[in-house]
């Protein structure tokens, strides 16, 4: 794929994903469901032409999304990598953490996009929520809907990636792509040796999901059951350990 073509797929795919924060549920999901299948149109057509080696030499590795490090942000930016035919693994540095998709450039645009969408809206949503409790139980309560949307939200995306992956997938022009399990795992392949050669072994991480608060848990799930997808636990590292979902 040339420049230009993946520059006009990026830009085509951006509106598509800014219709995602759509208050109308429907039209966010359709929007969501386009730029996953045009994504997939794509990276089909380009196995046709490219063996699995080749293909390598068009992955990169973007780390440029730096955030406080909250555990419950690296899963979800792991399920999200997966939709979008990426990978994801995070390195923490003092209390921050850089979240690095790896990837064809133009999936990686679009896992990013959809990342910092789903991120900022659970931290928006657990702020406003925590306004109509008391000043005492508002940290517990931030940090129980963020845990409880976020796992939420990881679950409809991998229901997404299970009905793609086992059922055909129309595009948003109107074509019919196959069932997306065999890209999906020719694509995790791929990635797996080009992070071995590139970065070394990952570290698996696990932490505990930490719900304090029984109000915050609740919304938390209910909010992450009506957020427009166009769009568990992860682990805290020691400084500068590169860990992975």
């Amino acid at each position: 794929m040339t420049k230009e073509m993946q520059d006009k797929l990026i830009d085509k795919i951006r509106k598509l994903l800014a219709l995602a924060g759509s208050p109308n549920e429907n039209e966010a999901a359709s929007a969501s469901e386009k730029a996953q299948a045009l994504l997939a149109e794509h990276n089909l057509s380009m196995s046709d032409v490219k063996s699995g080696t080749e293909k390598g030499a068009d992955f990169i590795i973007n780390g440029d999304t730096v955030t406080n490090a909250r555990p419950w942000r690296r899963s979800l930016g792991a399920t999200i990598a997966k939709l979008y035919f990426c990978t994801y693994f995070f390195t923490t540095v003092g209390s921050d953490d850089r979240h690095s998709f790896v990837g064809e450039k133009h999936n990686i645009e679009v896992a990013r996009l959809m990342f910092e969408y789903l991120t900022k809206t659970v931290d928006r949503l657990s702020r406003d929520g925590s306004r109509k409790v008391p000043a005492h139980e508002r940290s517990g309560y931030k940090t129980s809907f963020r845990w409880a949307c976020s796992q939420r939200l990881c679950h409809r995306l991998m229901d997404r990636i299970r009905d793609t992956s086992q059922h055909e997938t129309k595009t948003a022009t109107g074509n019919t792509l196959p069932a997306l399990a065999s890209l999906y795992d020719q694509t995790k392949r791929q990635l797996d040796i080009y992070i071995e050669q590139k970065v070394g072994k990952m570290r698996p991480s696990r932490t505990k999901a930490k719900f304090h608060n029984a109000r915050g848990t609740m919304e938390g799930r209910e909010a992450g059951n009506s957020i427009g997808l166009d769009a568990q636990v992860g682990g805290r590292t020691s400084s500068g350990m590169i860990s992975s979902h």
